[in-house]
């Protein structure tokens, strides 16, 4: 059964661009984003254009149309760069589709034919029960976005997971089009007709997605594994070492031949998670979870496959308003710098907050089943949430207490490595609260019940 196009909850509101975004009530809206209220303003289009960037903060109203005009202009000039072939310039002996020269355009026209059959083969699977997206208009528009941010990223062209990205972009521009002034002044009503213009949905969700990927998103969808050359001077000598990657119980964060994807994961799972729940960290080290196997897919997708499209959203306000706040990590030696200019470093904090929301049933499947198969099924399919803010709440204060340094642990790889540094000295580490596991199969029922509860009565105090 289809859904209807857009949800009315979903709908513009006027009166609330005209008293927020034109009053320029933006720690009000940053705010409402972080507390997982900023649906209620039903102005996210417009909110999410100026948290990533698309559109500046600090410009008037009047700068920010021009900004639009200039930026769908570009956009539009590029999509019709990639559509025409001056037959008239080219050497007939080359623009040829039998000739095999390198320069031939016909090698571009089929490599370009090829890209947008791999697109709309995704975009085809894109949301499929909604009937927005079973709407030929919506897919060709989808395709031609896509593939005009290919085409300008040729370093890393369409992977597979940017498509639900775009459509989330899609659905909140045509849920905020402007269809009517509704009581706002005439002045107010021609801004919004502009910023929110139906007819230039493509061009701005083009800017959004762009935007969204230079905030080291883009790259996160290179391969996990960088496949390393073996050296040439002795194919029959064997390497103790190996040429493949180490990465069960290694931290790759700072590893210059790691991915960033897994960089990113290992930065999540050994230097925050290690930090913020030492115990829990441990537990999933014991039974050698790769974290990448399952944080890929949170941090790819931005969490898009883990929830549902209103929950995403609201997901989505929280990573977004924290794209451009201007803080620096004040614990340098800790993370590695934190920058909220380059990265969406909330993600990271929501991805913490995820572990630890499932930590109860981590610790309870480990001791009772003492193996790692239902931790990541419980990870590969992480359960409904009632108020997705409970995360939201937990990230934030998650993010707080790695920036301050208070109530977190140092990782010993970096512990180690600051030994002397004068910045550790003045906070002192605070001491971990860790419950050993006894072996599981050494164990009786009664036994294990009682180290459950020892367990949950101890997080009850974190």
């Amino acid at each position: 059964m289809n859904e209807e196009l857009i949800p009315a909850d979903h709908a513009l509101d006027p009166q609330s661009f005209y008293t927020h975004i034109l009053g320029k009530n933006f720690s009000t809206i940053r705010q409402a984003a972080l507390s997982a209220s900023l649906g209620k303003l039903r102005n996210r289009f417009i909110s999410w254009r100026l948290f990533l960037g698309v559109l500046n903060e600090t410009d008037s109203a009047e700068g920010w149309i021009q900004a639009s005009r200039e930026l769908r202009n570009e956009y539009h000039i590029m999509q019709e760069s990639y559509k025409k072939v001056h037959v008239q310039d080219l050497d007939p002996l080359i623009f040829n589709p039998l000739s095999q020269s390198v320069e031939n355009p016909w090698n571009s026209f089929y490599q370009d034919n090829e890209l947008k059959q791999v697109i709309k083969n995704d975009i085809d699977r894109t949301f499929q029960e909604r009937a927005l997206f079973q709407k030929e208009e919506t897919k060709e528009m989808m395709i031609r976005v896509l593939f005009t941010w290919s085409k300008n990223n040729p370093e890393i062209s369409y992977r597979q997971g940017m498509n639900e990205l775009l459509a989330v972009f899609f659905i909140v521009a045509v849920a905020e089009k402007f269809e009517k002034d509704d009581g706002i002044p005439e002045h107010a009503a021609r801004i919004l007709q502009e910023l929110n213009d139906p007819t230039q949905t493509e061009a701005d969700i083009y800017w959004m997605f762009t935007r969204l990927m230079a905030l080291s998103v883009k790259e996160l969808f290179l391969p996990v594994v960088v496949a390393k050359k073996k050296p040439i001077n002795n194919l029959l000598s064997f390497e103790k070492s190996g040429y493949h990657n180490e990465l069960v119980n290694t931290d790759k964060t700072n590893e210059a031949s790691a991915s960033v994807i897994l960089k990113r994961s290992h930065r999540i799972h050994h230097r925050f998670l290690q930090a913020l729940d030492k115990q829990l960290y441990m537990y999933i080290e014991s039974q050698k979870i790769e974290p990448q196997i399952y944080l890929q897919r949170w941090v790819r997708c931005l969490l898009s496959r883990e929830f549902n499209l209103s929950d995403t959203l609201v997901l989505w306000d929280s990573i977004f308003a924290c794209a451009h706040i201007g803080e620096e990590n004040r614990i340098e030696f800790f993370t590695g710098k934190l920058d909220f200019h380059k990265e969406l470093v909330m993600l990271d904090f929501l991805c913490i907050a995820m572990i630890i929301f499932v930590r109860s049933f981590c610790i309870f499947y480990l001791v009772l089943q003492c193996d790692a198969t239902g931790i990541m099924r419980r990870l590969l399919k992480f359960p409904p949430v009632e108020d997705v803010g409970i995360l939201i709440s937990m990230a934030n204060s998650y993010k707080e207490r790695i920036l301050s340094g208070k109530g977190v642990t140092v990782p010993k790889i970096i512990h180690d490595m600051v030994e002397d540094d004068p910045l550790r000295a003045s906070k002192p580490e605070p001491k971990a609260s860790f419950i050993p596991l006894p072996s599981p199969k050494s164990i009786k029922l009664t036994d294990k019940i009682d180290t459950i509860i020892a367990i949950l009565q101890e997080q009850s105090t974190l």
